[in-house]
């Protein structure tokens, strides 16, 4: 392959702004496939894909095995479970034969698919896979095995592509790619371009784009002299720049050889030390031992050993060269642009050396910290020796910054200034540094790219805490101010998603913070967290774009568990698996999003009883652990405000709450969250009934009763529906009253493919399907508005109606997602003015029901009206002018009014009841007239079902007033209940 360097001078005189620092910049010229940081798992749609085929088949050969999908391709981007048997005679026949034999139905493309490499950590074999497209590298795919060393399959993923269709052939020139892959960046000072292609998937919703793209390196010089390295790449059809990412990385064991052996008996010993401040500069300075130090004697090169001791075959007193380099680091100082070295007498026997007269303590602190990181890493991962080599250690590079960087062929660190000492004295400032080198070289090793930006800051910030067991980094850099730092892990943790920015030193404080708690959970045995990390470490998590962390993350998790499992099945338990999935729960990073939350609704209840509200919790093994429980949200009618209730374990993962009974003509909303120990809710059922722009909760009516209904079938007594109004716009996805065909992406249904009815065959949508084969966003709506609207009805006779109905909206894909409206809007003056009902963008692709009381929007007249609108509204200059892919549907219609004890009508219990002022702020009159003595009870209730206030008014017959005091009650609306031997009444009083 050969690679294309030019040389561009840079003739501008603008100025790169600073690249990532210590303190966590952004880097303005970064391109992000995608940000899907703060993309949170749509549980709805993971749930479909569980549903659905192929994984039911295969949970149905394996149960118990979990799964989070890839919402974009719907295949696993890990799966996990107990273990299961597999052939071969060695790890790769054995993974190939598991992918063949049981994913079949996954549509692996098998025939694309190359052995990248396969791993054994003493522990498990991993076979990782890469894909390749007609020859080229389908960059970020990976299939991944990972076994027992039995061969039982533990784990595996399918980050593959089987729908790639793109023309292999580049369409615009080198020059142009080279031009492209630079433009905007200034101080541009090298570019290298391979001529080599790949195929990039950028992720879009619910589906990939595949691009035929060069990789160009672009070199630059940030204004603070940090290099920048810009590892770009650009469309080769088209010239675009579809991603850029900065490959240098800011801040912010064997012993030595000891040369050859020699025969002669040893005249001259030596220990070399130098004074500095270790590990950082808040400790007094003191003698430090140099280890694998070079030593030149009368031509003779000579290492010193891990304490810092050299003997030195020589007789009588010599002079000797001390060179601040070594075994495995070289230190160069850039006011000199060499190692710097110098001499002392050495006389025969033994000598304590100090070298501080000779080094800067910059030089002598760059040197001993790498070499303890070295020697910490060959500790840590004794049979890997990728970081065996002197690393060049550049010290003194000036203008000052409070910084340091890696490069990928060394680690930097710029001179003292007044607020900031050379972070080459700060020693875990240099272990950070060093693990930027380690993650890349471990990674390269194995064929792979540590391409996320915040896994390798976050474990380059691992690297620094572990061996000194500080979670507080660069303590002691502040020469003005001892107790500065620049990260640190004790305090304040960072969680997945709220706390992602979209900048890799920030969002890596959540990973690295993860294992800084697990390893306090462990009552801070290193030897256990070290065995965790080096087993765990070959998973090659970090092999996925930036703004993926959140499936990066995860996967950590499953690698840790599984490092610590002893049986091959993570799902009872593992050893430290509560400390483990604590220490990463802290971090927002739980299985607790796989946890399935199973509720029947009831649609009616009884006034006046109990409600009981199950649900049961279906959760594996030992992600109990981190269950802070399960809990219940209501709110009666209108109210705006939410009750909170802790739902009851009853045993058999069933758990139970009950809402206190409610008067008659009382619409309950609620919904049930699993919640963890850290009060974060996992999972909602209904799915999305707690987000800012909430999907549907579920409803329940208490004390009502069906007076007419609409089906698309056999119920007609709400009729006159209009199909399209004269103010519509849209020009495709007209309502309709069909037997629905739907449309499908990946499986999961996008258009309405069944109606709701039980029984049923027809309902409303947005333009059916022409034939079953049609792809989505055939007959869409598109262009604008569709109406379905009903014709006026008489609401004359109903004393407090309401109304239900199921609908079906999705605007979660196509070429601007979630940007468009559902609406529904209820009149009381034959359409002369709307008030809303509904006015989401919250997409829900299923059947859900809702329910209102009329009267909470509308007057009650015989000219009420009813209109539903989907939408894909035109935004011109946006992409596509903003078209979306809508489509909606809509069943069951139902109006019901509140129900009357004994089948009495209210003014046969009561006649002329007044509340009078209401509302009011002390007083509230109540006059009525009974037509037969009765004994009367009056109760107030609040709207979350509490008794307020409770009398009884004695046997009464013909007019009564009475007064109610209502001045130390809370502002709000009450339901007031007069209960005599023919029934109850109710009435709303407002308190302001």
């Amino acid at each position: 392959m050969r690679t294309f360097i030019l040389l561009i001078i840079a003739s501008l005189n603008l100025q790169l702004s600073a690249s990532n620092t210590v303190y966590g910049g952004t880097d303005p010229y970064e391109v992000r496939l995608v940000d899907k940081s703060h993309h949170e798992m749509d549980e709805g749609l993971q749930f479909q894909i569980r549903s659905a085929m192929p994984w039911s088949s295969f949970t149905n050969a394996h149960p118990a095995w979990l799964a989070r999908f890839d919402e974009d391709n719907f295949k696993p981007v890990r799966a996990f479970g107990p273990a299961i048997p597999t052939s071969g005679t060695d790890a790769e026949s054995r993974a190939m034969n598991f992918i063949e034999e049981q994913l079949v139905l996954f549509n692996i493309p098998m025939e694309d698919l190359q052995m990248s490499t396969v791993t054994d950590n003493g522990k498990h074999d991993q076979a990782f896979f890469t894909q390749y497209y007609e020859g080229l590298e389908v960059m970020y795919s990976q299939a991944m095995v990972k076994m027992l060393h039995s061969g039982h399959v533990i784990s595996w993923s399918a980050i593959v592509h089987n729908d790639i269709d793109v023309d292999i052939t580049p369409l615009v020139s080198h020059l142009t790619v080279i031009e492209a892959a630079s433009s905007d960046i200034p101080d541009v000072t090298d570019v290298h371009f391979t001529p080599e292609l790949k195929i990039l998937p950028i992720p879009k919703v619910k589906d990939y784009e595949h691009h035929l793209v060069y990789e160009v390196m672009v070199d630059a010089i940030a204004e603070n002299g940090i290099p920048a390295n810009y590892l770009t790449h650009v469309d080769a059809h088209t010239g675009e720049v579809l991603q850029r990412i900065n490959q240098t990385h800011t801040f912010h064991g064997p012993e030595c050889s000891l040369g050859e052996e020699e025969t002669n008996p040893p005249v001259i010993n030596a220990n070399v030390t130098g004074e500095f401040s270790y590990p950082d500069p808040n400790y007094a300075a003191e003698a430090q031992t140099l280890s694998s130090m070079r030593v030149i004697v009368d031509g003779t090169t000579y290492f010193t050993d891990s304490e810092g001791n050299v003997t030195i075959d020589a007789i009588g007193s010599q002079s000797a060269q001390f060179f601040m380099s070594g075994t495995w680091a070289s230190v160069v100082n850039e006011s000199t642009g060499s190692v710097t070295n110098g001499t002392l007498e050495l006389s025969e026997g033994d000598n304590q050396v100090d070298v501080s007269p000779l080094f800067s303590v910059d030089e002598m602190t760059a040197f001993h910290n790498t070499n303890v990181i070295h020697d910490y890493v060959n500790h840590v991962l004794p049979d890997w020796d990728g970081m065996d080599y002197p690393m060049s250690v550049n010290v003194g590079i000036t203008p000052h910054e409070c910084n340091a960087f890696s490069t990928g062929n060394g680690i930097n660190f710029y001179v003292s200034g007044f607020t900031c000492v050379s972070l080459a004295r700060v020693a875990d400032v240099v272990f950070h540094e060093y693990g930027h080198e380690i993650n890349d070289n471990f990674y390269n090793e194995l064929g792979a790219n540590f391409s996320n930006g915040a896994m390798n800051e976050g474990y380059a910030d691992v690297w620094a805490f572990l061996p000194i067991q500080d979670p507080v980094l660069a303590d002691g850099h502040n020469p003005q101010d001892p107790e500065d730092y620049i990260r640190r892990y004790d305090i304040n943790p960072k969680v997945y998603p709220q706390d992602l920015v979209g900048q890799v030193h920030a969002d890596g404080e959540i990973i690295a913070g993860a294992w800084w708690d697990t390893f306090l959970l462990l009552g801070n045995d290193q030897e256990t967290i070290e065995e965790l990390w080096r087993l765990h470490y070959p998973g090659l998590q970090a092999a996925t774009f930036n703004g993926n962390e959140g499936s990066a993350y995860l996967n950590v998790l499953i690698d840790v568990l599984e490092a610590d499992d002893d049986d091959g099945n993570i799902l009872n338990g593992t050893p430290n698996g509560a400390a483990i999935s604590e220490g990463f729960a802290i971090h927002g990073i739980t299985f607790l999003a796989t946890a399935d939350l199973g509720h029947d609704v009831v649609e009616s209840f009884d006034a006046f009883s109990d409600i009981n509200i199950m649900a049961d919790l279906g959760i594996s093994g030992q992600f109990t652990d981190y269950l802070g429980g399960v809990l219940l949200r209501y709110r009666l009618n209108d109210s705006p405000d939410w009750v909170e209730v802790e739902m009851n374990e009853i045993g058999g993962e069933n758990y139970e709450a009950v809402i206190p009974g409610q008067a008659p003509g009382t619409i309950i909303a609620y919904y049930m969250a699993v919640r963890d120990i850290f009060d974060n809710l996992a999972v909602v059922n209904p799915i999305g009934a707690n987000l800012e722009d909430p999907k549907l909760p579920h409803y329940t009516l208490v004390g009502y009763e069906l007076f007419e209904s609409y089906d698309s079938d056999d119920e007609d007594e709400i009729t006159g529906w209009e199909l399209g109004i004269d103010t519509d716009e849209a020009t495709t996805g007209i309502w309709e009253e069909v037997d629905p065909l739907g449309s499908f992406l990946n499986g999961v249904a996008v258009a309405v493919d069944q109606q709701a009815t039980e029984g049923g065959e027809f309902c409303f949508v947005t333009g059916n399907s022409f034939n079953v084969n049609d792809g989505i966003g055939v007959n869409d709506v598109d262009a604008g508005t569709t109406t379905l609207m009903s014709e006026a009805i008489d609401l004359t006779s109903y004393i407090a109606p309401a109304f239900t109905y199921k609908r079906w909206y999705t605007n979660a894909t196509g070429a601007n997602p979630n940007a468009d409206w559902w609406q529904v809007q209820v009149s009381d003056d034959g359409g002369e003015s709307w008030v809303y009902v509904e006015d989401t963008k919250s997409s829900d692709a299923r059947w859900r029901r809702n329910a209102f009381r009329i009267s909470d929007y509308v007057d009650l007249t015989d000219n009420f009206m009813i209109k539903f609108n989907a939408s894909d509204s035109l935004r011109p200059g946006t992409n596509l002018d903003g078209g979306s892919l809508i489509e909606a549907g809509l069943d069951d219609f139902m109006l019901y009014d509140r129900s009357l004890a004994d089948g009495l009508d209210e003014s046969e219990i009561v006649d002329q009841i007044d509340l009078f002022p209401n509302p009011s702020s002390d007083v509230v009159n109540l006059a009525f007239e009974l037509n037969t003595a009765s004994a009367v009870d009056l109760q107030v209730f609040s709207v979350d079902g509490r008794l307020i206030h409770s009398e009884g008014l004695g046997m009464r017959q013909g007019y009564i007033r009475h007064q109610i005091e209502v001045g130390e009650w809370a502002k709000g609306s009450y339901t007031l209940e007069l209960q005599t031997s023919d029934g109850r009444v109710t009435r709303s009083i407002t308190v302001r």
